[in-house]
């Protein structure tokens, strides 16, 4: 197993590697494209009108190829989902994402400023001008808005204070100003007025940027769940506010999930059939039944407590590479707290009969030990599998170098995977760092939804 897995490694590498070669030459032919239709002028002994108006353009350009990237993300290729994994695919978006924003503010800022020093006008008076005189426009004002709204909405400040439905539905107007925006760059672009073969390669990138992200964030999932008939097959109650959902279906191992992996659920009912939401399977997929665990946490998690058995389901997924097979050897340490219980448990059935396994559990009292009673349960089956349950505050059971390096024997050779609140992970991180683990034996997956 040691040997697929450095081989599964070495395929993501890969991957992502190729993938950021490819974003590179693609920002070469954006930067070559704007210097051939310049037409070999120089920007210098240039008036500071044309300096800001030539400003203004590179920054369009850039921003409308970082926005591409940014769909391309978001739209969960599946060869690169799956060999890079959500978490590096989450944190790229996280990157490039106010870059894309802010080379689009400056765009607009510079382009503004370079046509009003030209004409010797106020700023306000040129937008207007733009708006009722020049076609394409209107729109693609309404599109920079959105872009801003999409910049205020991405501080952590203001997504904390979110709910995550709403923060979902707004972050999906950045496609929607994407179209409004980019009719009017290539129609009136100096980097699009006589060059056809890159205003064919522009149109190309923008629609089939947006069109990826249709077919494999929408109408894949919708088509595949229809032909699976996934439904809500019945509805467990684990505790006082955490629920277990079965989804029954035909042909659920074609997915190819495995334990530790998540999912976008949509519930056709109407109060939740307008968003999607990310929920771990609790158990390793069967053929027919797959299930998840969920904590009530907002108005979505409640609902679920009241789906109707025979609720049509629509599965985006799987995604993660949480899961057993990321393990470099059969030492592994399980480390949850609270729900976070829920994709541990998945990767514990996973493992082989043979690994040596501690899991530690934290949940702050009784109440909220969920699926407790099917850790016993595998832990019987096993020889080498020890569960530990922490139950308590922080303080009365700090996960730290010393309290890990008591409890787990051979702790610094283990493979360790962890899920739960932020702390925690932030916790286990350091407590691995000093304990010498190796960072890539640290196995986490950043709970944290593309829209």
């Amino acid at each position: 197993m040691a040997h697929l897995t450095s081989t599964a490694r070495g395929v993501r590498s890969t991957v992502a590697d190729t993938a950021m070669l490819l974003a590179g030459v693609g920002l070469g032919a954006v930067i070559a494209l704007h210097i051939s239709t310049r037409g070999g002028a120089s920007v210098l002994g240039s008036t500071s009108a044309a300096v800001l108006t030539e400003v203004g353009r590179v920054s369009g350009l850039l921003g409308t190829y970082a926005s591409a990237l940014v769909v391309l993300l978001a739209a969960r290729i599946p060869l690169i989902e799956r060999e890079v994994g959500h978490d590096r695919l989450v944190r790229w978006h996280r990157i490039l994402g106010p870059y894309a924003i802010w080379l689009i503010v400056v765009h607009v800022g510079f382009i503004l400023t370079g046509y009003a020093a030209t004409v010797k006008i106020g700023v306000l008076a040129q937008l207007w001008e733009f708006i009722t005189k020049v076609r394409w426009m209107l729109p693609a004002v309404v599109g920079f808005l959105l872009f801003a709204l999409i910049g205020v909405t991405s501080y952590k400040q203001v997504r904390r204070r979110m709910r995550y439905e709403v923060w979902w539905v707004t972050h999906l107007y950045i496609y929607i100003g994407i179209l409004l925006a980019f009719m009017h760059q290539v129609e009136l672009g100096q980097a699009f007025a006589t060059h056809r073969f890159a205003k064919a390669s522009w149109l190309i990138l923008i629609i089939g940027s947006l069109a990826t992200l249709v077919v494999f964030r929408w109408l894949v999932p919708v088509v595949r769940s229809s032909a699976m008939k996934l439904r809500v097959a019945n509805v467990v109650r684990e505790s006082d506010d955490t629920v277990s959902v079965w989804i029954s279906g035909t042909g659920i191992s074609k997915l190819r999930a495995k334990g530790g992996q998540f999912f976008a659920w949509r519930f056709m009912t109407p109060e939740l059939w307008w968003h999607a939401h990310p929920f771990s399977v609790s158990a390793s997929p069967r053929e027919d039944m797959m299930r998840i665990t969920v904590r009530d946490l907002g108005d979505t998690s409640r609902a679920l407590a009241e789906l109707p058995i025979g609720t049509r389901v629509v599965a985006e997924g799987p995604y993660g590479v949480f899961t057993a097979d990321s393990r470099h050897g059969d030492k592994v340490l399980l480390i949850a707290g609270g729900v976070g219980i829920t994709p541990i448990r998945a990767v514990l059935e996973d493992l082989p009969p043979t690994a040596d396994v501690v899991l530690i559990y934290r949940v702050p009292d009784r109440r909220a030990l969920v699926l407790w009673e099917e850790l016993d349960q595998i832990a019987a089956t096993r020889s080498n599998t020890t569960v530990k349950y922490l139950v308590g505050s922080r303080r009365e059971h700090p996960i730290d170098a010393r309290t890990l390096a008591h409890m787990v024997p051979q702790v610094s050779v283990r493979d360790w995977y962890v899920c739960g609140p932020q702390p925690l992970i932030n916790a286990v991180r350091a407590a691995a760092d000093v304990l010498g683990v190796p960072t890539h034996h640290v196995h986490h997956e950043e709970f944290a939804f593309l829209p």
